[in-house]
């Protein structure tokens, strides 16, 4: 649900999947990773699921994320199921609430390279 577009269903599907480092992965960065291939508005959230003996466990944070992937390690492969869902009442945060989804970010500012220079230490 794009912001002030008409609600919209995709069908269940699998993600193009992709390599991480789990030294330095974060339940952010998943967020990030789907935002890449998964559109949704900003009145909405993801939610984040693991399937551990035919029993939904929901991953809220870093941890609950790099457990799973504990658990998966020898696998070579960790299975995430996401869904999202609309913001009941007023408007309220969440860690994977996206403010902007990345193709409607703003471009950053670059520097000139002399003032880049100016800021080094």
């Amino acid at each position: 649900l794009p912001d002030g577009g008409s609600k919209t269903f995709c069908e269940r599907g699998r993600l193009r999947p992709w390599f991480i480092d789990r030294e330095s992965y974060s339940l952010l960065q998943l967020v990030d990773d789907i935002g890449a291939q998964r559109m949704w508005g900003s009145k909405q959230y993801i939610t984040l699921w693991r399937e551990l003996d035919d029993e939904g466990v929901e991953i809220k944070n870093d941890e609950n994320l790099l457990e799973w992937i504990d658990l998966n390690i020898e696998k070579g492969e960790v299975c995430i199921y996401a869904q999202i869902e609309d913001f009941e009442g007023p408007l309220q945060c969440s860690p994977t609430k996206r403010r902007c989804h990345p193709t409607s970010l703003p471009t950053k500012k670059r520097l000139p390279p002399a003032q880049k220079r100016e800021l080094s230490l």
